[in-house]
């Protein structure tokens, strides 16, 4: 699961939160074009841009198999 919240300090940036198996792996904060590489497979999370006073949402992500 990956977590995104507001930087409640300087209104600027994003605490981004990563955890597996209900543990966080990860903290760190991000601002608009920031590239964060996560602990798993060389994944890398690009933030292009934050709305203040957005609402939250869960999304899932979905594995495939590939051809």
């Amino acid at each position: 699961m990956i977590e995104f919240h507001a930087d409640a300090q300087n209104g600027e940036g994003l605490a981004v939160e990563l955890y597996k198996n209900g543990e966080k792996v990860m903290s760190q904060a991000a601002k608009s074009g920031s590239v964060i590489q996560t602990p798993w497979m060389g994944m890398k999370i690009t933030v292009i841009d934050f709305l203040d006073a957005s609402q939250a949402t869960e999304s899932k992500v979905t594995p495939i198999e590939l051809p």
